[in-house]
């Protein structure tokens, strides 16, 4: 349930970051781009907290796992089962 809110505020911190590290001012008193770069990492802040305090509630936590961005290793390096034909 928590999942949705989640990844949707994770997605608008993400696209927000973005623009927050690729735009340069053109010259040093660049104010438009400098209050563009200012505003991007607010709306990142801004969208990044409430998704952490999602990710940190208990309810959250079990349906993530220990470790929600790792990969299921047991399953990959596990070899494949043999079925037995035996009667």
């Amino acid at each position: 349930m928590l999942g949705v809110p989640l990844l949707v505020l994770q997605l608008i911190a993400a696209f927000s970051c973005w623009p927050a590290l690729t735009v340069r001012p053109s010259r040093p008193r660049d104010e438009g781009a400098l209050a563009g770069i200012e505003l991007a990492c607010l709306v990142t802040i801004v969208t990044a907290a409430p998704a952490l305090l999602i990710a940190l509630t208990r309810s959250a936590r079990p349906a993530f796992g220990r470790r929600p961005a790792a990969p299921p290793r047991r399953r990959a390096a596990a070899p494949p089962r043999r079925r037995s034909s035996a009667p």
